[in-house]
């Protein structure tokens, strides 16, 4: 019964270190390759908008939505270019959006589709104008011509099971 009882323990033991190795593994690697997915974040946005866009901080977590990835924002400020470079279209002190964990581990080793599954903000404070013109603060997505049938070729999945705007404030300003 003895051995019994030490290979028991030494069973769990094993088992309980490689648990907890995939914790710290799992804790380690956002603070890792943290900064290299807030620049990706930053190039991607500046390649996709017209605007000026900025954070206080950029973090990531695979506990908070486990077993997905959560991408959080810190004090996003979106202001405006040309016209509306003197307007701030978005500020938002807490973004988060939670990524599918395999669609972030295909996406990091080739050119596949992130799948987003929530969308939190709080507090976000939204200022939307429309000029005599028609034209509009929040048309920030640049507009690229792109052949047809490179079109449809990567598009973007959304998986969307929560989202959620806690204590927004708008105004909308028509002109």
């Amino acid at each position: 019964r003895s051995q019994m009882m030490k290979r028991s323990t030494r069973i769990a033991a094993v088992a309980a270190s490689s648990v907890a190795a995939v914790l710290v593994l799992l804790a380690a690697l956002p603070l890792v390759f943290g900064d290299r997915i807030a620049q990706r974040v930053q190039m991607e946005v500046n390649r996709n908008v017209n605007a000026r866009v900025s954070w206080r901080h950029a973090g990531l977590s695979f506990f908070r939505s486990f077993p997905n990835l959560s991408l959080t924002l810190d004090d996003l400020v979106i202001a405006g270019v040309g016209r509306f470079q003197s307007d701030t279209l978005a500020a938002v002190p807490h973004l988060r959006v939670v990524l599918d964990l395999p669609s972030v581990l295909r996406n990091a080793t080739g050119n596949a589709t992130l799948v987003v599954r929530a969308v939190q903000l709080d507090g976000p404070r939204l200022a939307l104008i429309t000029l005599e013109d028609g034209s509009t603060n929040w048309d920030i997505v640049k507009k690229v011509e792109t052949p047809p049938q490179q079109q449809a070729s990567k598009p973007f999945a959304v998986s969307l099971r929560h989202f959620a705007i806690d204590d927004a404030h708008v105004v909308y300003d028509d002109r």
